[in-house]
């Protein structure tokens, strides 16, 4: 949905919401021979050694020891280290942004284009790969939940401001040949990009398939006044000590990037009676710069902190 406003001549004001959902969406083979969630509530007991019922049934590689452990017994296919499906259509998405843009068309030689987004984006897969916590490189921890794995997406970007701007300098309109070539036809172009990073995840690995740690309830994770070296607050998390699944599914943690680019060109004069007022043909030069601030990340601890 798109609402327009022209307040003046050469200017337009729109607004607009813009929503989008995905549903059965592909992701690659599903793993069919994971531990059930009850069976996880025993903790460190299902890591432990049992006799082996299959010993001189099968006779090689790990299931032909002596002993395995008991969370091996509790699958769904004992007999087999693993089982795969083949490619699954279990991933979703959501997407809702407000978009406003301002822009003042081309005239008395300058124009200028602001454009703000305020969205937000959820899903459970991207890129064919279910990543949770926004988190790529980990896997799922309980197959059986999904929903579990929803998060902010690894693309979220929660807030987006361009600034976009030209002038045509007003030099060299009249005099000499010299004058009107050297100082007529120059442009000056800026682009400044101001956005969130994406998501930051926190990963932690326990036994079981666990990759993410538990969140306390009740203790704030962001900082009011955050810096460079300190951007969240650690107590809230803390790692697992048993067979369980972590509880934060990605985070309200992002960074937070500037671009800007500067722009000069300057068009040639094609013949007396037309002049390219375009950059592709003629002189330019451009200067960039792009500052990234992320925070330092420190290692969690085993049990949560007391202060």
């Amino acid at each position: 949905m798109t609402l327009r406003y022209q307040p003046w001549n050469n200017w337009l004001l729109e607004v607009a919401w813009v929503a989008n959902h995905g549903s059965r969406l592909y992701l690659n083979a599903r793993p069919l021979n994971d531990i059930r969630p009850e069976v996880r509530d025993l903790g460190s007991q299902i890591a432990q050694s049992v006799p082996n019922p299959f010993l001189g049934i099968i006779t090689g590689g790990t299931l032909s020891a002596a002993t395995i452990t008991r969370e091996q017994l509790l699958r769904p296919y004992p007999h087999f280290l693993g089982v795969n499906s083949g490619y699954s259509f279990l991933g979703n998405n959501i997407y809702h942004a407000l978009a406003v843009k301002v822009e003042k068309r081309f005239s008395r030689g300058f124009s200028a284009l602001v454009s703000y987004t305020k969205a937000k984006q959820i899903d459970d897969a991207s890129a064919g790969t279910v990543r949770p916590g926004a988190n790529s490189s980990i896997g799922i921890q309980n197959w059986y939940n999904l929903r579990a794995e929803r998060s902010k997406s690894a693309n979220d970007i929660p807030q987006r401001l361009v600034l976009t701007g030209l002038w045509e300098v007003p030099l060299g309109r009249s005099g000499s040949a010299l004058v009107r070539n050297t100082l007529g036809g120059w442009q000056l172009n800026v682009i400044t990009t101001i956005e969130n990073g994406p998501p930051l995840s926190i990963s932690a690995t326990a036994a079981g398939g666990a990759n993410r740690p538990n969140i306390v309830p009740g203790i704030e994770v962001k900082l009011d006044t955050p810096t460079l070296e300190r951007c969240f607050i650690l107590r809230p998390f803390h790692s697992l000590s048993h067979i369980h699944s972590g509880t934060p599914r990605g985070h309200c943690l992002t960074s937070r990037q500037t671009e800007s680019s500067i722009r000069t060109c300057r068009s040639s004069r094609i013949s007396r009676s037309r002049r390219d007022t375009g950059c592709s043909s003629g002189r330019s030069s451009s200067i960039s710069r792009t500052h990234q601030r992320l925070p330092r990340l420190a290692p969690l601890s085993t049990a949560p902190r007391s202060e």
